[in-house]
């Protein structure tokens, strides 16, 4: 694998998952692995003596995931918005969590066992701990992942039954306007004409820079595009937005266009109609995706789009 192929990775998407489990899971499995493994030298103590340690280990260990991401939202909040979290910032999380957890740790061993030289029992006790540690956040990370990919999956599936009932509406409103009527004017920056195209014809918008590529279907039903210099902005504000809608911040797409949704655990991908492209939605996006596609897909008259 070449170094530029380990940069993508580090910058892959990946979401940012916080909540009450992110807390609570990680305490419960190191009580269990403390209790029953007794790492820390406490296997000849008595079963109470082996609870308290478990228990300050699994209070540290909450304490710390709670600690790191509440530290991070508060000195990098712009890291922790769902379409700026990557793999890259994930394994920082990791390892500034377990580093915590282990910090922690050695002040509460130095305490009990204050004889022992602070290096030593320092070495030992971040050794152990990392040991220890890597399988309750494993663990976590699995669960959130696991959990989250089940949510996306849900919310697929859902949206690709609204999309049917909106493709099935389309087919019954498509003699209402001309094809004159559906034609839009895209201009440069300059207020120079760039193109006309039918607005049912289009199939996303997705910035470029000072530009933006306006993708559409041809008369043979091919896929073209169109390069305007302007921002994507003007273009947003050319459409109606009760069927263009910017899912990403570099993405308009026409919802008539949508083929089908597809999520997993990174990421929430619209596949178009026809051309089979894939257009990314932003996290922060898909709930109100949903609920738009929705509203659209059950309302009992379907009007036709517009251009304002």
């Amino acid at each position: 694998m070449t170094s530029l192929d380990n940069k993508y990775i580090w910058k892959n998407p990946h979401p940012f998952i916080f909540n009450t489990s992110s807390i609570i899971l990680p305490g419960l499995l190191t009580f269990v692995i403390i209790f029953m493994l007794a790492p820390f030298d406490i296997s000849d103590a008595s079963i109470y003596i082996r609870v308290i340690h478990a228990f300050a280990s699994a209070f540290i260990a909450s304490g710390c995931v709670w600690l790191v991401v509440s530290a991070i939202k508060i000195l990098f909040p712009r890291w922790t918005r769902n379409e700026n979290w990557t793999i890259g910032k994930e394994m920082i999380l990791f390892i500034s969590v377990i580093s915590a957890i282990a910090f922690f740790h050695f002040l509460l061993y130095f305490f009990q066992f204050s004889e022992e030289p602070p290096l030593l029992l320092f070495q030992k006790v971040y050794l152990r701990t990392i040991v220890v540690s890597i399988f309750p956040v494993i663990g976590l990370v699995l669960f959130e992942q696991y959990n989250h990919r089940t949510k996306q999956l849900k919310r697929a599936l859902i949206l690709n039954k609204a999309i049917r009932n909106l493709h099935v509406k389309k087919r019954v409103a498509s003699n209402i306007s001309g094809p004159d009527k559906d034609r839009v004017w895209f201009l440069h920056e300059n207020d120079k004409p760039a193109c006309q195209i039918n607005i049912f014809d289009i199939q996303f918008i997705k910035a470029d820079g000072n530009y933006f590529n306006i993708y559409y279907l041809d008369s043979g039903k091919k896929l073209a595009s169109q390069l305007v210099r302007n921002k994507l902005s003007y273009a947003e504000s050319l459409l109606n937005r009760d069927y263009f809608w910017r899912v990403h911040r570099s993405f308009i797409v026409n919802l008539n266009q949508i083929e089908t949704a597809s999520g997993n655990a990174r990421d929430f991908t619209l596949i178009m109609k026809n051309s089979e492209q894939c257009v990314p939605v932003s996290r922060s996006k898909i709930n109100s995706l949903l609920e738009t596609i929705s509203s659209h897909s059950h309302s009992p008259q379907y009007p036709p789009i517009h251009t304002k």
